[in-house]
């Protein structure tokens, strides 16, 4: 299969860019836009291209040219905070108003019920694997077929997350379905934040870790109590190296890094290190490393 080449600055502004949500609060509305911003940038910024994905649960690289400039600018995707006509919620009206406002995906629920499965059952599903994806709500329900609860109608605590999205013990076990250990999911859906799909992706891209306990788990999502590195305009990079993978499979290969010396490449392959050029290879790089100029 033949990829278009994609730009590093469509792939950032995907992911910076505003989405639209349902979203229910006591101010009426129904959906809410969302994005994702840089709150500040570390001396060192590294960038992870997904260059492997899950096909029928079997990992398949992929090879699309990346167009990546040696020279990166991040101004236009750091957050600005809250802005004059933003108006925060309190945080308590917040957790009640995701939780006791949740509805069902219609659309999930018509997939899921043209299957089969009962109502009860789909809205179910779907409140514990994030409301979106059929296919996660479907591999859900297989793998609770004989709860004693499993028919009993969806009662929403508010006290609990929103969706399960702290309680993801139903994605753990997604995930540990596929042969890995509940510490390997763990870390691995927390890294994916909660994406099944890309934790599993994670976990084969990353096959020697041994993941987390829970009491890791918490240390590691503690949240810091302010901004971690710089918040100062201009967020100026310049790329310093990049890692490789030579291969045609996930399981084959190995992998050669380049690193840039006094303004010229150098190619670290195994005990091979020579002076090379970086222009092919940097379009199909897996970890891009930027230094902070």
């Amino acid at each position: 299969m033949t990829y278009e080449e994609v730009e590093l600055s469509e792939c950032l502004s995907d992911y910076t860019g505003a989405q639209t949500t349902d979203y229910s609060c006591k101010c009426g509305g129904k959906e809410a836009s969302v994005s994702n911003k840089f709150a500040s940038l570390p001396d060192v910024l590294v960038l992870n291209a997904t260059r492997f994905q899950i096909k029928n649960w079997v990992p398949m690289k992929v090879d699309v040219n990346l167009n990546v400039s040696e020279n990166l600018c991040l101004d236009d995707y750091m957050s600005s905070g809250k802005q004059d006509n933003e108006e925060e919620l309190p945080e308590d009206e917040q957790e009640q108003g995701e939780s006791a406002g949740w509805t069902a995906n219609e659309a999930a629920v018509e997939i899921l019920s043209a299957m089969g499965f009962p109502t009860v059952r789909c809205e179910k599903a779907l409140y514990h694997t994030g409301n979106s994806d059929p296919d996660a709500a479907m591999n859900w329900l297989f793998a609770h077929m004989e709860d004693a609860d499993i028919d009993e109608p969806l009662v929403i605590d508010a006290s609990s997350s929103s969706g399960g999205s702290n309680d993801n013990s139903a994605a753990i076990a997604q995930v540990a379905e596929m042969g890995f250990t509940p510490n390997q999911a763990r870390k691995a859906l927390r890294e994916c934040s909660g994406n099944v799909e890309m934790a599993v992706a994670w976990l084969f891209e990353n096959p020697g870790d041994e993941g987390e306990d829970e009491s890791a788990a918490v240390v590691a999502d503690a949240t810091p109590s302010g901004p971690v590195g710089h918040t100062e305009k201009p967020h100026k990079y310049e790329l310093t190296g990049i890692i490789c993978h030579k291969g045609t499979s996930v399981h084959a290969g190995h992998y050669v890094a380049y690193v840039k010396k006094d303004g010229e490449w150098v190619l670290f392959n195994d005990e091979k290190v020579v002076s090379s050029s970086v222009e092919d290879m940097k379009k199909l790089a897996y970890v891009y490393v930027f230094q902070r100029v």
